[in-house]
């Protein structure tokens, strides 16, 4: 029998299942990020009729600093993310337009 996968919007404070993996521990949030709009979305599978949290996913905006973040690229292809390549100019932030990375992780 097929299992049913689904997406759904939750709200910021809603109360996400923690990973366990050691590439989950993004640190603290920087103050200026406290107040930034955080979207959030549950990924669900149905089983035996009964929808259970199996991922979670957020996103929002985001203030780099003037490099590249060469730990966060080696945590992504430890694992399993493929670099896929470099967005030229994609990203505005500081002043002016920046390279975006891009990184991919298919099963």
């Amino acid at each position: 029998m097929a299992s049913e996968v689904r997406i759904r919007a939750v709200a910021r404070d809603y109360p996400v299942k923690r990973s366990t993996s050691p590439f989950d521990d993004w640190g603290a949030i920087s103050e200026e990020a406290q107040s930034m709009t955080i979207f959030r979305w549950l990924i669900e599978m149905q089983s035996a009729g009964q929808w259970q949290e199996v991922g979670n996913l957020s996103a929002h905006a985001v203030w780099y600093g003037p490099t590249e973040n060469s730990k966060a690229q080696r945590a992504l292809k430890s694992a399993g993310f493929i670099y896929e390549g470099t967005l030229r100019k994609a990203q505005g932030r500081a002043g002016g337009a920046h390279d975006l990375q891009v990184w991919s992780h298919l099963s």
